[in-house]
């Protein structure tokens, strides 16, 4: 019957049936069938419901966990209106990475460049040493730039290794959170997740931080790192605002709750 009505370019008609049944699936806690979500979501497009399109596409990538479903799905987040872009792009990469979809070498580049610049310099060295391991990067007009980041990476993350000791010892004495919680970033990028939780932890508790939706949201992907997807999206339900961190938060949550991921 919706397939009916689609041809005959009754879209309102295909939403109003459709939308009960995947609401029956979503309560039932079973998966809507892909094409059935697909003949929504083009209904959606033809009638210009970009909410409803957006909640469909995001029930197409949580319980098909396709890529393009994914892909489009954030390209479409990073557009909407009043979203952060600029502040978040590194966040951005990183859900990009968690969800599968492939970064090309320029954004591997960008996002090891932007690691590096937010005092993450064990980040960036462990993106630029993938990107040039895979070929990706050390070539072409951006070769001469990617060996200087490469070489300022990795000098600076083996300073940071270096002085971690006393840098915790200085954070603890701080009168707000911020130190704990960078330093608790920088412990999880050089692999020590479960210490870069607890410290981010303290951060967030100990208060006065500078941006706090963004540390609730760091929180939460530092605990997926460690392998603990509740206490992450317990993190991500405790983002708000609507500058798009609480969005990026949603989907870290959509892609742990996905069957696809399970």
């Amino acid at each position: 019957y919706p397939q009916v009505l689609s041809q005959l370019n009754d879209h309102a008609g295909v939403i109003a049936w459709l939308l009960p049944r995947v609401a029956a699936d979503a309560t039932a806690g079973r998966p809507t069938p892909e094409p059935t979500l697909r003949m929504l979501a083009a209904s959606q497009a033809q009638v210009k419901d970009n909410a409803g399109y957006l909640d469909t596409l995001g029930r197409l990538a949580g319980s098909t966990g396709k890529t393009e479903y994914w892909d489009e799905l954030i390209n479409r987040t990073v557009r909407k209106d009043g979203f952060a872009d600029e502040r978040l792009r590194l966040d951005v990469y990183r859900l990009r990475q968690v969800v599968g979809v492939a970064l090309e070498g320029d954004e591997i580049g960008d996002m090891a460049y932007r690691a590096n610049q937010a005092g993450l310099p064990a980040e960036a060295q462990a993106l630029l040493d993938a990107g040039y391991k895979a070929g990706l990067l050390g070539k072409g007009p951006n070769a001469a730039a990617d060996q200087k980041l490469r070489e300022s990476a990795t000098k600076a993350a083996a300073q940071d290794r270096a002085t971690l000791a006393d840098s915790e010892a200085a954070a603890l004495k701080a009168l707000n959170g911020n130190a704990l919680y960078g330093l608790g970033m920088a412990l999880s990028a050089t692999g020590a997740h479960e210490r870069g939780l607890a410290l981010i932890t303290q951060g967030i508790a100990k208060g006065g931080l500078r941006r706090p939706d963004d540390a609730q949201l760091h929180l939460g992907e530092v605990a997926l790192r460690a392998g603990k997807p509740d206490q992450a999206k317990a993190a991500f339900a405790a983002v708000k605002g609507s500058d798009g961190a609480a969005d990026l938060a949603r989907l870290f949550s959509l892609w742990i709750d996905s069957p696809a991921r399970k």
